[in-house]
């Protein structure tokens, strides 16, 4: 998660817990980021290089596909 969209989210989770009019014991504690399992970010990561790499094929072939109808 960007930076800026973790700092949005803990503003947001800081104001719903003061509004929320519930008692403390009752508002669950914030997940940090070594909460999450360590493979789900590496997925995150894996398949935003695989989308990369499919949209530069893609765009490879394409290219190739004019050229060779052009000539």
């Amino acid at each position: 998660m960007k930076f800026s969209q973790r700092k949005k989210q803990d503003k947001l989770y800081q104001q719903w817990a003061e509004h929320s009019e519930l008692p403390p014991e009752a508002i669950p504690p914030k997940e940090s980021p070594q909460d999450m399992p360590a493979g789900k970010e590496k997925d995150r990561r894996s398949h935003r290089i695989l989308y990369i790499a499919l949209g530069v094929g893609i765009v490879i072939l394409c290219v190739g596909l004019v050229l060779l109808f052009t000539q």
